[in-house]
């Protein structure tokens, strides 16, 4: 990290279930705005491998100037 304090504030969001691929997966969508900059980001949770373990990936970009 760079060790910079960011102010975050969440302005909406919801879990959607839904199937792909014949699985069920969780994605949670959240608007947020982060130092002014207002974003989208998506999590999704889905069950995989042998063990049908539950594991969750988020994806992140930077979009803000600084980050270009």
């Amino acid at each position: 990290m760079n060790g910079k304090t960011y102010v975050v504030k969440v302005i909406g969001g919801e879990a959607v279930k839904e199937k792909q691929n014949g699985k069920t997966l969780l994605r949670i969508r959240i608007t947020a705005e982060v130092d002014g900059i207002r974003s989208d980001y998506t999590i999704t949770y889905s069950r995989y491998g042998d063990d049908n373990k539950t594991r969750g990936y988020a994806y992140a970009r930077g979009n803000a100037p600084e980050v270009r």
